[in-house]
């Protein structure tokens, strides 16, 4: 079994008669979790388990939601991370004068095509083998939260043993959360880089709320990643549906960066301004206005263009590793899905007896009402041996 401790796919209890040497937590919408029961009462049961293979945290579950709960010993070394996969490349093939790179798609949306798994996976891999530079291929629209959270963290994690790039063809939403880690981000052409439009995969019932989470996580994603003056302005109004910002080059054609243009700036002097309510997106041509570095090649062409000698890419490695882990999730969202199917058919088929045992009792409701003039005694019905005559033979 898997050493993800939290796992989409329940197949029901004969799913779990495989050996785990954990707790194991199975909910009645399919999930399972493993890892250490820490506490429980008649509402809620906790559990210290990993959403990936480095991030562990603790889940607080309600007793209405779960189905069923098994305790094991937690063996010694349970949460340790997995192993490194062994090396794709012949270590022979590169000399000292190499540089080492791994490429990295996120392309489609986080918890459908890209995942916190293959994220931690490749980087878990580079840094057993020191590959150094890691080029992150953005062309993505956002997609689930929690998931986009799980990436956000890893690379966090990681940010002092790598050096992060990013080629960005579209970056919208929270997509984010990889280029604020890049110590480089190219535009290729026709990029978008554009804000955070929700905080959570669901639609929130108080805006204003909402709004309030965005401005903090604004935040604390300029603080933790370190960035300061322009740039931290700019990626916070990409957050921040609180904060003002404008752009645009003055007489001599030096870029101003501030909360709002003074009166007199030439609309053709305009670079981007936005207000409250309002997220920043940038497209290509204002990058390049802003003086953003644009690149037009590919990931092995990333290399000479920021003058780094020996660039070579070390396997694919990092390429076949999203789309294994992508195709793996797909499959055990697809086996979910099944077992969802034959959890309704189930229900709607225990519906049906349900409905036609009412009908039955209702039918002999009617039958045994005294006031019908046709009912007859339980005792005659079910042959006790004695009878009373029903209203018809008293005649």
């Amino acid at each position: 079994m898997t050493r993800i401790r939290w796992i989409v796919v329940a197949l029901g209890l004969s799913a779990l008669a495989v050996a785990v040497d954990a707790d194991v937590i199975a909910m009645l919408d399919g999930r399972v979790f493993e890892g250490e029961i820490v506490a429980q009462d008649d509402n809620t049961v906790s559990i210290d388990t990993q959403i990936t293979p480095s991030i562990r945290t603790t889940l607080h579950l309600r007793r209405l939601e779960v189905r069923s709960i098994e305790q094991r010993p937690l063996p010694d070394g349970y949460f340790d991370p997995p192993p490194a996969a062994p090396r794709v490349s012949d270590p022979t093939a590169f000399s000292g004068g190499h540089t080492l790179y791994l490429e990295v798609p996120i392309e489609g949306r986080f918890g459908t095509d890209i995942f916190a798994d293959g994220v931690a996976d490749i980087l878990r891999y580079a840094r057993r083998y020191r590959i150094e530079h890691i080029v992150f291929v953005v062309d993505s629209s956002g997609g689930e939260f929690e998931e986009i959270e799980a990436v956000y963290a890893e690379l966090r994690r990681h940010r002092r043993v790598f050096k992060y790039h990013a080629l960005v063809r579209s970056c919208i939403d929270a997509a984010l959360a990889v280029p604020v880690w890049c110590d480089s981000i190219h535009l290729l052409p026709g990029a978008t880089i554009g804000g955070l439009s929700r905080v959570t995969g669901r639609d929130s019932a108080n805006a204003a709320e909402d709004e309030l989470i965005r401005a903090q996580i604004a935040r604390e994603v300029v603080r933790e990643a370190g960035l300061s003056g322009d740039v931290g302005a700019i990626v916070r109004a990409m957050i921040d549906p609180f904060q003002s910002l404008a752009a645009w080059r003055d007489e001599d054609g030096e870029i101003i960066v501030d909360l709002a243009p003074p009166e007199g700036v030439a609309d053709d002097a305009m670079i981007f301004q936005v207000g409250p309510g309002r997220l920043l997106a940038l497209s290509y041509d204002q990058g390049v206005a802003l003086g953003m570095k644009v690149f037009d090649g590919a990931v092995a062409d990333l290399g000479a263009a920021m003058e780094i000698d020996g660039w070579v890419a070390e396997s694919e490695y990092g390429v076949e590793t999203m789309a294994r882990i992508a195709g793996r999730k797909a499959m055990e969202a697809a086996e979910a899905s099944l077992h969802f199917a034959d959890v309704v058919e189930e229900n709607l088929r225990r519906r049906a007896i349900l409905e036609r045992n009412l009908e039955e009792n209702l039918r002999q409701v009617a039958e045994w009402d005294p006031t019908s003039g046709s009912y007859d005694f339980y005792s005659r019905r079910y042959g006790w041996g004695w009878y009373r005559r029903t209203s018809r033979t008293r005649m």
